[in-house]
């Protein structure tokens, strides 16, 4: 939809930055010119430490190289 409107300027999605395949999944978003970020609602998650869980960090983490 972005790639076909002018008026989107720029996407903010969400990609499943816990899974084993994050990097790959990243990859994919990364030729889209117009993904801009990942975003994911920590408020919805039931675990107050969510943010803090080492595969939440490697995902974290792999986002820099994108």
């Amino acid at each position: 939809m972005a790639e076909k409107n002018d008026f989107i300027r720029g996407v903010v999605g969400w990609a499943p930055l816990i899974s084993d395949g994050v990097e790959r999944d990243l990859g994919k978003f990364a030729g889209q010119k117009k993904f801009k970020a990942v975003r994911h609602v920590l408020q919805d998650e039931k675990d107050d430490r969510y943010a803090v869980r080492p595969d939440f960090q490697r995902g974290i983490s792999v986002l820099k190289k994108f």
